[in-house]
């Protein structure tokens, strides 16, 4: 299972290039009217207007149902909410899971980068990361 945490432009897109490619994708926002939406009418009108979203595509405002069902998690929520997020995935990420930041900007109070900030809440493992996601994607 891949998961997207963000029901943005960005995030919404992320997950649906994912689900058409016939991976099964979990996105997670915040808002319940976005989420049935996405569900209910596969699309996301106020972040991605003309999509058609794929129907491998479930949404949720379960962030840590996500977290635990995915295997690889994209992370692509603004850059004001990064550390708020990161900080309630935390406890439910494991070792062997792969995260990806998809998000973009310093954090404006610490001038941190997103990959910083989440070295603050998890593990971070050592950067053989891509031959890892190319293995499991072949």
């Amino acid at each position: 299972m891949v998961g997207v945490i963000g029901t943005g432009s960005w995030g919404t897109t992320l997950a649906h290039l994912m689900g058409r490619q016939g991976h099964p994708v979990l996105i997670w926002g915040r808002k319940e009217a976005v989420v049935r939406e996405i569900n209910e009418k596969r699309s996301n009108r106020k972040y991605a207007d003309n999509l058609e979203i794929s129907e491998f595509v479930r949404a949720t405002t379960n962030l840590k149902e996500v977290v635990e069902a995915s295997e690889l998690l994209f992370i692509a929520v603004p850059s004001a909410a990064f550390r708020e997020v990161a900080c309630e995935m935390g406890g439910a990420l494991s070792r062997d899971q792969l995260v990806v930041s998809c998000t973009k900007g310093i954090e404006e109070k610490t001038f941190r980068f997103m990959t910083e900030i989440l070295k603050c809440f998890f593990s971070i493992r050592p950067p053989n990361v891509f031959s890892e996601l190319t293995a499991r994607t072949s």
